[in-house]
């Protein structure tokens, strides 16, 4: 509240005087209606949704897999901090390749090796031929794989959704945060609901979220 305060007192406007928008709800209503008959953005939003469901899921169902499959409650704020930098890292190893590679195409090759890896992840659980702690680093790898392509995707995805918005860069911002936040809250109901003792219901919904993820962006790739 405070720093809010203190920008909204301190910082000035930035846009251009001839660029701004009376604050009415008929032009709100126009422009949220813009935003969502777009096709880049809502494509975006989509798979930003779905993107954010596999991160929720996992935050909903992991510790009860480090504590109840795993016996590693005790640890496990220590594994889940050092998996969560990861995320991090990736974010700046994305503004290292965006550039050079693309938001579109790097949004969609990483999908694409997520897939492969947490397929991977999934068939090797399901097995049964790991031992116990071989089981855990295959979990860890698998969350390991969820927090590292939050980095790559999730700015990129914003980005896609404001580009062709430059001029409802506020409101295209508001709406597609918070409505792919609740979706996403709704994805991940299920998967929470589904723990049986195991990390297979969350590996399995992670892994459909992160296929129709894939479908819902791979047509921008071309845009």
């Amino acid at each position: 509240m405070i720093s809010a305060t203190w920008l909204g007192l301190r910082q000035p406007e930035t846009l251009a005087l001839e660029r701004r928008r009376p604050f009415r709800l008929s032009l709100l209503a126009e422009g949220g209606k813009e935003i969502v008959t777009h096709r880049v953005v809502m494509r975006s939003l989509l798979t930003q949704s779905l993107i954010f469901g596999m991160l929720f899921s996992t935050l909903s169902s992991t510790q009860q897999v480090f504590d109840t499959t795993f016996g590693r409650a005790e640890s496990f704020p220590l594994w889940f901090g050092g998996v969560a930098l990861l995320s991090g890292l990736m974010g700046l190893v994305n503004a290292a390749l965006v550039e050079r590679v693309g938001m579109r195409r790097l949004v969609t090759t990483v999908l694409a090796i997520e897939i492969v890896l947490m397929a991977l992840a999934l068939a090797l659980t399901l097995s049964g031929v790991l031992s116990p702690g071989l089981q855990f680093a295959v979990y860890l790898c698998w969350m390991g794989v969820i927090f590292g392509q939050m980095g790559l995707t999730v700015g990129n995805l914003n980005a896609m959704a404001m580009e062709p918005m430059g001029h409802l860069a506020g409101l295209t911002a508001s709406i597609t945060g918070s409505a792919a936040t609740v979706l996403a809250v709704l994805l991940a109901v299920p998967a929470g609901l589904s723990f049986d003792g195991t990390p297979v219901p969350l590996m399995i919904g992670s892994l459909a979220m992160a296929i129709l993820a894939l479908l819902v962006v791979l047509p921008l790739r071309s845009t």
